[in-house]
């Protein structure tokens, strides 16, 4: 009888996926819609890549999230490609506006056909109820302005109305609201030229010897976009953002009181680049807050002195314990920037004694379901998952407190 009790009070109680990792600050779910045929792997497929070279091939996908070593909290980034995502056609603007739609319209039915798992959150108050539910938590991000907001009925549309939370107001190219991070020369040449042979003609030539910076900054659209974004309570992410950005902003939002968000990024020490985390970032997470995530990719580190032998997996583990001993340890996580086509991290030099064939440390890291094993395998404390979820919201509610 009381078997019988505790199985009928028990099927009552909310489902809680087991083993389930922590944040990912970053990670694009409908790239397809994003960069066209190009990608390979659609949403509700199995993810396509197989081993840690893989670029253009899906590495997160709907069902991957349903899986037990997803993270509790996924930001879900919309981001579409002026020109990729739709090649025949040239009309970049509106191939932008048309590529968000496709995904949010994707990400949207996704959510109401597993509100039993998923809740899709506008707020961190929301976050914490489907937590405490047993729920997945999906927070709304857009990468790029352009195309996203264009005017204010598309700000009212995707902040007011869809609950955009995390906005990343610059992205691969310069436009109209600003310039961009240059990253290695090869990345510069493709995306940036004409700021990359700028920066190049600045320096004397002296930038090639260490990394070129971005000629051009903030726009006047550029600042009053985000002053609009600041006053929606939108979550301002400088992933993308140079270094004459970062110098604009940065004493705006400490006048303002606000956290730091850097979704994905990795460190100068790793990738010599004006794109990786600033020391003004640094500075900025040690004495006024905020949250980073670090990209697990081989293309965002170095080899520098390994020995002989690379692992992205140890060196991505040494990127995270350096950065927690500047700023805290509850403030530095996982910005996966799945199914962006970068390479995942190559296993460690020699697998660990007794691991069979297809362990993570054997194969390296490059599907979401790795994520908690990724997670266990930086994490420097025991209680790292459950902390980094409570500083991610926490650091939320500085943005938008209810």
């Amino acid at each position: 009888m009381l078997f019988r009790i505790f199985i009928v009070v028990a099927s009552t109680l909310p489902m809680v996926p087991a083993a389930m990792a922590q944040v990912d600050l970053h990670a694009h779910l409908y790239m397809k819609a994003g960069l066209g045929p190009l990608f390979r792997g659609e949403p509700g497929e199995a993810v396509r890549a197989r081993n840690p070279n893989s670029r253009f091939e899906s590495k997160a996908t709907e069902l991957t999230l349903l899986e037990p070593g997803s993270p509790k909290i996924t930001v879900v980034s919309l981001y579409a490609h002026p020109w990729l995502s739709n090649p025949l056609k040239l009309n970049f603007l509106e191939n932008v506006t048309r590529g968000l739609e496709t995904q949010y319209a994707r990400l949207a039915s996704f959510v109401d056909s597993r509100r039993d798992r998923i809740a899709l959150v506008k707020t961190p108050a929301e976050a914490r109820v489907a937590l405490r539910n047993g729920k997945q938590v999906l927070v709304l991000s857009i990468e790029g302005a352009y195309g996203a907001f264009e005017t204010n009925a598309d700000l009212a549309k995707w902040v007011d109305e869809r609950g955009v939370a995390i906005a990343g107001p610059f992205h691969l190219t310069e436009d109209y609201f600003g310039g961009t991070a240059l990253f290695t020369p090869l990345r510069a040449i493709l995306f940036s030229p004409l700021a990359f042979l700028e920066s190049i003609l600045l320096s004397g030539g002296k930038c090639l010897s260490s990394f070129c910076m971005s000629p051009m900054g903030l726009k006047p659209a550029g600042r009053e976009l985000i002053s609009t974004l600041l006053e929606k309570r939108v979550w301002v992410d400088l992933a993308h953002a140079n270094e004459l950005e970062r110098g604009e902003l940065l004493p705006e939002f400490k006048k303002r009181g606000l956290p730091l968000m850097v979704s994905h990024t990795s460190l100068r020490t790793h990738l010599h680049a004006e794109g990786s985390l600033s020391d003004l970032e640094i500075e900025y997470l040690s004495n006024t807050g905020g949250i980073v995530g670090l990209i697990p990719s081989d293309d965002a580190l170095t080899d520098g002195d390994t020995g002989g032998c690379f692992s992205g997996l140890t060196e991505f583990k040494k990127q995270f314990e350096w950065l927690e001993s500047k700023v805290g340890k509850q403030k530095v996580m996982i910005g996966s920037d799945f199914n962006s086509p970068i390479k995942g991290l190559s296993p460690s030099c020699k697998a660990r004694e007794g691991e069979i064939l297809g362990a993570f440390e054997t194969t390296g890291f490059f599907r979401q379901e790795q994520f908690k094993a990724l997670s266990d395998f930086v994490a420097t404390e025991p209680d790292w998952t459950k902390s980094t979820e409570e500083s991610f919201l926490a650091a939320w509610e500085r943005i938008r407190p209810d």
